[in-house]
């Protein structure tokens, strides 16, 4: 078994299958559907001890993700007025998983694992620039995903404003960063996936026709690009699903 997914701590009976996917990105200008391979698929801890997987793309765009499993405590889900709910990239692992391999799995520590070496980037000290960091390439051991790599699917992205930069107090401006010329300074996040077929995980795993894709592209052509909220605007305390059940804010994973 995997030795960061022998340390999940899952729990039977937290749905899953009814919370939308979520995700984060790169190397992509256009909100649109792309369709993807899986360049590299990783398990990988933070600082404070979450479980994530880190997945590269490649095909018709270059992107990257981690889909965090688990919270430091290893746990894949979080408890909310008493109630369970499973952490969101716990969700979008258990989802793509179905998406390539076409298994829906009841538990991560049922993917298969194997250690290689790979080629992975961080961030360290720029010597040359104080207080700034650079991006480097490493080689590391991981225990990668063999089932995921070289496995195609298709990703729904919109670009959202990333929040501005106050160079004065180096911190966080709460309004949405633009260019010189005043335009929306974005990045990509990922707001469904599919299979080849133009199914999400649901929709393939209950048998039934493709709804999401035409939504999908209908969210993004009414807004190609979604503005950064500043803090203080009116926004919900819950997320609904596509059944219309309401479920809490996903809780800070770090």
């Amino acid at each position: 078994m995997s030795t960061l997914l022998g340390l999940l701590k899952e729990k039977a009976g937290v749905s899953d299958l009814e919370l939308k996917d979520s995700s984060g990105s790169m190397f992509i200008n256009d909100s649109g559907v792309y369709t993807v391979e899986i360049e590299k698929a990783f398990l990988m801890q933070s600082e404070g001890g979450a479980i994530g997987i880190y997945v590269s793309y490649k095909g018709d765009v270059a992107h990257e993700e981690t889909l965090w499993v688990t919270n430091k405590e290893q746990e894949t889900f979080y408890n909310k007025n008493g109630k369970d709910y499973p952490m969101m990239g716990y969700v979008d692992a258990k989802k793509l998983n179905y998406l390539l391999t076409g298994e829906m799995i009841d538990s991560l520590r049922k993917l298969t694992t194997e250690n290689r070496l790979v080629k992975h980037f961080k961030y360290v000290e720029d010597p040359e620039n104080e207080g700034k960091k650079k991006k480097v390439e490493n080689q590391i051991e991981a225990e990668v995903l063999i089932d995921w790599i070289g496995k195609e699917s298709k990703i729904l992205v919109q670009m959202v404003q990333k929040e501005g930069w106050d160079k004065q107090t180096s911190k966080p401006s709460g309004v949405g960063a633009v260019t010189k010329d005043g335009e929306p300074i974005t990045e990509a996040t990922i707001i469904d996936r599919f299979n080849i077929d133009n199914l999400t995980a649901t929709e393939s795993f209950k048998g039934t026709e493709s709804v999401m894709y035409a939504k999908g592209l209908a969210r993004i052509e009414k807004a190609p690009i979604r503005l950064f909220k500043p803090k203080g605007s009116p926004k919900a305390n819950t997320k609904t699903t596509s059944t219309g059940v309401k479920v809490p804010a996903k809780p800070v994973i770090f």
